[in-house]
């Protein structure tokens, strides 16, 4: 579980020093940068020093997931970073950036320049900025092979009733295995029902599955010990064209983002998400007679995961 920066009152230098150091390099790794290693002759003294870490956060903020305000949007449709006024709402910053001082008595505010003094607000809006970064995107969804499963064009018995027709259907449905597809997929389901009238009288069914038959995420490795996170899974939900959106298999599905499991936190480089992969007839989650001619589909035509790191400061 992260700690809490260590108060700049009655701290020495070298221990926030350290804490800030460490706080650096483990957020410029997850964000795809190069560890930070602190350089033999950097100079703490200089202004140059605190305004190149005030100008990596200001910058780099935009590459975490606002926490406070998403992660998603409320249309759903994408993730929510933060903007360089959200990151200081959310670090309890000044709205005008950090502060600034020649005397520690009068502030203004913006990075630090050269004959400004260095105080405890230095170290203590670094931590505030450095403690609000907790979350990103995650880069790497690993596929493997797709299967599907299947039922098509199911003729019902002339004059036969809906009922029957979908118990035809079923006992298809149930004799069927999953096969390998050649593309990918990672998750799609398909119902198709309609009644052809007299003079013919009688119902035709179509059912079809396909799934990624497992799925895993890449993790982010930080330099010189493990860094823990937890994930919350998100699908993209579309529904193709003719067809009517439906939530087969109980998915809390909506189009769009949404949140299909959450993981543990834990260290590992790779973790597994599952599959989506579920043997029921679609029939029997999503048509009924009364709804007539009609298709159905979902699909999830992407995932990605937002990392909730466990950071050593926050």
């Amino acid at each position: 579980m992260s700690a809490a920066f260590t108060s700049p009152a009655g701290a020495t230098w070298q221990a926030l020093l350290n804490e800030i150091t460490t706080a650096y390099s483990e957020r410029r790794q997850v964000i795809g940068q190069s560890a930070y290693v602190p350089e033999a002759n950097r100079n703490v003294q200089s202004a140059a020093y605190w305004a190149a870490l005030q100008e990596w956060l200001e910058t780099n903020c935009v590459g975490f997931v606002d926490y406070e305000n998403g992660p998603l949007n409320d249309d759903k449709n994408d993730f929510i970073y933060f903007t360089l006024d959200n990151w200081r709402a959310a670090s309890g910053l000044n709205a005008s950036g950090f502060r600034r001082s020649t005397d520690g008595i009068n502030f203004s505010y913006g990075q630090m320049q050269a004959g400004d003094a260095i105080g405890g607000w230095i170290f203590d809006d670094i931590q505030k900025g450095f403690g609000a970064l907790r979350w990103t995107l995650g880069t790497g969804i690993v596929p493997d092979y797709t299967i599907q499963r299947n039922a098509l064009n199911v003729f019902g018995d002339t004059g036969g009733t809906y009922e029957q027709c979908k118990d035809q259907l079923r006992s298809e449905w149930n004799a069927a295995s999953w096969v390998g597809l050649g593309s990918y997929v990672i998750y799609a389901t398909y119902a198709f029902q309609a009644y052809n009238p007299a003079p013919y009288d009688y119902w035709y069914m179509s059912a079809i599955r396909y799934c990624t038959n497992n799925l895993s995420i890449n993790i982010p490795i930080v330099s010189g010990h493990p860094l823990p996170c937890s994930c919350a899974i998100y699908s993209h939900y579309v529904t193709p064209d003719g067809y009517v959106f439906n939530d087969f298999d109980g998915l809390g599905a909506t189009k769009g983002w949404c949140l299909w499991k959450e993981l543990e936190e834990s260290s590992d480089a790779t973790r597994t998400l599952g599959s989506y992969k579920n043997d029921n007839l679609p029939h029997d989650s999503g048509m009924q007679n009364g709804d007539g001619d009609v298709q159905k589909g979902i699909v999830v035509d992407n995932i990605n995961a937002v990392l909730k790191w466990n950071f050593t400061n926050i």
